[in-house]
């Protein structure tokens, strides 16, 4: 019985041509952005968006909610106070950029504008929760 080698996404001639990375500019395009970015859920109820995100390790002052048009925008940086001569030599670490003094700085989209004043933000045991109140549409009434 012969098998047909499949001709899909990981086919040898899709990888012949460069496969998604065609162009090495794209590839530092989409590192850049995977080197700041944090899980995060949005979820819709009625009345709200709730955004949540883990930011294990940064206290509140160091995180930045804001808004603009209808995307929120979070932003968390670790500050450097440590001097080189008191910080401790790393021996081994798997997975430190996950976590370890990394900045943060996502775009979430909503999908309808947002109202600063709707919104609220809370960093509680290393999670971030940010609810964004739905501002209800208003009935317009027509003319006769």
């Amino acid at each position: 019985m012969h098998h047909r080698r499949s001709e899909g996404f990981f086919s040898p001639t899709f990888w012949k041509h460069g496969g998604p990375f065609t162009r090495p500019a794209n590839f530092h395009l989409m590192r850049h952005k995977w080197r700041h970015f944090m899980p995060y859920a949005l979820d819709e109820t009625r009345t709200e968006y709730i955004v949540t995100m883990p930011l294990p390790g940064f206290d509140a002052e160091n995180v930045e909610v804001s808004v603009k048009g209808n995307h929120l925008f979070i932003e968390a940086k670790k500050p450097r106070s440590e001097t080189e001569a008191d910080k401790p030599r790393r021996v081994h670490s798997i997975g430190r950029h996950l976590w370890n003094k990394r900045h943060v700085a996502v775009k979430v989209f909503i999908d309808e504008e947002i109202k600063p004043e709707t919104v609220k933000a809370k960093l509680a045991k290393g999670l971030l929760t940010v609810t964004i109140e739905k501002v209800p549409g208003q009935k317009i009434n027509l003319e006769a």
